[in-house]
């Protein structure tokens, strides 16, 4: 997993589809085993060099040469990090997973919310649909339909 970010510069949402960004994209072959006492995310190499030819060349085609340097692919992985967190996202072994959105409104909270935490929650939902849209398009993929509703 950490080889394919750094030496690939491919994000948690290039590899682990579907997802909001790639919600049309095959799931990678990957599995997880134990190490040090945690779970790892192992992926299959051929599965992520077809991926990352795969992404490149959507982002080379349509962005220039430029947008598949490293500095470019770590500005990308980097946004990529912020829409996951905006949707309150990460991957979890095997699984996208809600794991809150930092702003105090967890799965274990009981009341309604307020009216500052519906507008914090919009804002949130406002810039991911924004950062997926300007994704799409230096990738060169037409707009679809986004329903974001369900990370919330």
């Amino acid at each position: 997993m950490t080889d394919a970010a750094t030496k690939h510069g491919l994000s948690k949402l290039d590899l682990f589809t579907p997802n909001p960004l790639h919600a049309s994209l095959p799931p990678l072959t990957h599995g997880t085993y134990n190490c040090m006492g945690t779970a790892a995310v192992m992926l299959l190499e051929t599965d992520v060099l077809a991926r990352k030819t795969h992404i490149h060349g959507l982002l080379a085609a349509a962005s220039g040469p430029d947008a598949v340097t490293p500095p470019a692919l770590n500005r990308r992985v980097a946004a990529h990090t912020r829409i996951a967190a905006a949707l309150g996202i990460a991957w979890y072994q095997v699984y996208w997973r809600n794991v809150g959105h930092g702003d105090g409104g967890g799965g274990g909270d009981f009341a309604p919310p307020s009216a500052d935490m519906q507008s914090l929650r919009a804002g949130k939902l406002h810039y991911a649909r924004e950062q997926i849209k300007r994704q799409w398009a230096a990738m060169g993929l037409e707009e679809t339909e986004l329903d974001l509703e369900g990370y919330w």
